[in-house]
């Protein structure tokens, strides 16, 4: 899905400069794929509720930061910080995890 994200943020914005904060929203979410996939330990124990915190919420949190203007509601700065926090935090909860719990 990072791919795709990544790949969708090229062909849209093909005709315009790539932004600072979205190129390093993917670099950001790249590292905390590696981090998720490859550093032990791997939990395995499946679970619903950690399929959400560390599957889809850094998914959304990439869309907002690559895509700001689908979300009308808010103002694209406003919609860019959620998304950072959203990538930030579980990126924090699953070092937390990693090191102290699993």
């Amino acid at each position: 899905m990072l791919l795709i994200l990544a790949s969708l943020y090229v062909v849209w914005s093909r005709h315009e400069s790539f932004e600072a904060s979205a190129v390093f929203a993917i670099i950001f979410s790249a590292i905390y794929l590696t981090t998720y996939l490859f550093i032990p330990p791997v939990l395995k124990v499946t679970s619903m509720r950690l399929g959400l915190l560390f599957g889809y919420v850094p998914l959304v949190s990439l869309a907002a930061v690559l895509f700001p203007e689908l979300n009308p509601s808010s103002p694209v700065p406003v919609t860019r910080f959620l998304g950072w926090v959203g990538l930030v935090v579980v990126f924090l909860i699953l070092c937390v995890m990693k090191i102290f719990v699993w």
